[in-house]
C-alpha cells in the first residue's frame, strides 16, 4: 500500500502528495461492477469510455458521498498535504439518466464536493489539472489552490504559456516545473540552466526523474530552488509586469508595492538578428529611486552590474548580454541610498 511510502517520503522531511482523478472509474473496477447506473448515461445508449475511462455522475448525491467519504479517509490514513485532482477526458456523453443536459449541474456538483473536503480537511492544498492547462479558471479557483498551467514542460515554449496564462492569473496559481533534458511533448532538448531559471517565475516545482539527470546538472538545479524561495515572496506577490521586447526575447519584471525591489526574467529564444544584442526597457520601478542591478542568473553570471536610476532603466533599457539561444538570465534590483 501507500502508507509506508508516504512515511517514507515524511522520514526525508518532505510532505506527501497524492495525484489522482476521482470524477473517473474504469469499467473494469470492483466500483462500477457494483454501481453501472452511477456514470453518466443515458437511456439506450451505451457510454463512451476513453482512456479506459467513464465519467461519474456527480450529480447523484450518493456518488459524491461516496468520493468524499474515500478521499477524506485517504488524506487521513495517508497524511496527505497535497491532492493533483486530475480531469484527464472529455465529457463525450453530457446528459444525465433523465436524457437532459447535465454538464452545468455536474461542474456545480463538483465545487461542492471540493469545498467539502477542503472544510473538512484544513490546510489541504487542491491544485487543479485537466490534461494539463484545460480546467484553469476562476470558478474552479474559487476552490484549489493553484492549477497546472500545462503538460508542455518545453522551457522555450514555457514563456508563451506563462506570459500568456499571466494576463488572468497571479504567478502563486500558476504551476510551473522544470522538466527532464528532453521534452516529452516536443522532444527538444534543453541545458539545466535553461530549464531550471524558466521555472523560477511562478509556483515553482519539479517533473523529472533526478537520477536520470547528472550530479552537475542537480547541482545547478539545487541553486535554482535556492534561488526561487529567496525571491518567492516577491514573485508570488509583486506587481507583474510585460516588459516591450523583440520577438526572439520573452520579458517579465516582478516589482515590490513600494518599489525598493524588482525581479526581472529576459529569456532569449532564438539567435539575435543583429550583430549587438538589443536593449531592454524595464518596467514599473520607481524613475527617482537609484538601484543595484545584480545578474543572478545563470550562476556562472553571477555578478553585481552597477547601480542605476530607475529613470535610465525604464528609459534608456539594460544592454543585454552576448548569449546563445536557450538562455535565461534573471536580474536582481534593489534599492540603494
Amino acid at each position: 500500500g501507500l502508507l509506508p511510502l508516504a512515511e517514507h517520503v515524511r522520514s526525508l522531511g518532505m510532505e506527501f502528495g497524492l495525484w489522482f482523478e476521482p470524477e473517473m472509474v474504469n469499467p473494469d473496477s470492483d466500483l462500477f461492477r457494483a454501481h453501472p447506473d452511477w456514470v453518466l448515461s443515458a437511456p439506450g445508449v451505451d457510454p463512451i469510455a476513453s482512456r479506459h475511462q467513464l465519467p461519474l455522475d456527480l450529480t447523484q448525491a450518493e456518488v459524491c458521498d461516496y468520493l468524499f467519504d474515500r478521499i477524506r479517509s485517504l488524506v487521513a490514513e495517508l497524511e496527505i498535504a497535497y491532492i493533483k485532482w486530475d480531469m484527464n477526458r472529455d465529457i463525450q456523453h453530457p446528459g444525465g439518466s433523465d436524457g437532459r443536459a447535465v454538464m452545468h449541474k455536474q461542474i456545480g456538483a463538483l465545487y461542492k464536493l471540493i469545498a467539502r473536503i477542503k472544510a473538512a480537511v484544513p490546510g489541504l492544498v487542491i491544485e487543479s489539472c485537466s490534461s494539463g492547462g484545460a480546467r484553469a479558471d476562476y470558478g474552479i479557483l474559487a476552490h484549489t489552490d493553484r492549477i497546472w498551467t500545462s503538460d508542455n514542460n518545453d522551457a522555450r515554449a514555457r514563456h508563451a504559456i506563462m506570459r500568456g496564462a499571466a494576463h488572468f492569473l497571479p504567478l502563486d496559481a500558476l504551476g510551473n516545473h522544470v522538466g527532464p533534458q528532453k521534452c516529452h511533448v516536443t522532444g527538444r532538448q534543453f541545458d539545466m540552466g535553461f530549464r531550471a531559471g524558466t521555472a523560477v517565475f511562478g509556483h515553482m516545482g519539479m517533473e523529472l526523474d533526478l537520477t536520470q539527470e547528472t550530479e552537475h546538472d542537480r547541482a545547478i538545479l539545487s541553486d535554482a530552488i535556492t534561488l526561487h524561495k529567496s525571491h518567492r515572496a516577491l514573485i508570488h506577490t509583486g506587481d507583474y509586469h510585460r516588459l516591450s521586447t523583440p520577438s526572439h526575447i520573452s520579458g517579465i519584471a516582478i516589482t515590490s508595492s513600494d518599489l525598493r525591489e524588482a525581479l526581472v526574467q529576459l529569456a532569449v529564444l532564438d539567435p539575435h538578428p543583429e550583430m549587438h544584442p538589443p536593449r531592454v526597457a524595464f518596467a514599473g520601478l520607481d524613475p527617482a529611486q537609484r538601484y543595484s542591478l545584480q545578474c543572478v542568473w545563470p550562476r556562472e553570471m553571477d555578478s553585481t552590474i552597477g547601480t542605476f536610476a530607475g529613470a535610465a532603466l525604464m528609459q534608456y533599457g539594460l544592454q543585454l548580454p552576448i548569449t546563445d539561444p536557450d538562455t535565461c538570465l534573471i536580474y536582481h534590483l534593489k534599492a540603494v541610498t
